[in-house]
């Protein structure tokens, strides 16, 4: 429903002014931080335009890295959008 629709393009948007800052782009964009414990992994997954996009960082050895989804991972989102989309 559209009402639906309305709320998550509200609440992936408010991410993107909050812990997903540094993922903004000068267009409508929409996008989710993570980290897991420790911060072993780290995620940003988010759209613009018809462009879904996840980015990973982590370690496969199982110790703690220090990582935050807010952090390396939006930038990397931000960087590769921003050359994928035109304009």
């Amino acid at each position: 429903p559209e009402r639906i629709h309305e709320d998550m393009l509200s609440l992936l948007g408010s991410a993107m002014r909050g812990t997903g800052w540094q993922a903004r782009l000068p267009m409508e964009s929409y996008g989710k931080t993570g980290t897991s414990q420790d911060g072993r992994d780290a995620w940003f997954v988010g759209f613009a335009g018809d462009l879904v996009v996840g980015v990973w960082v982590g370690r496969d050895d199982n110790k703690p890295a220090g990582l935050t989804g807010s952090g390396a991972p939006a930038r990397i989102w931000r960087d590769l959008v921003s050359r994928a989309i035109p304009g």
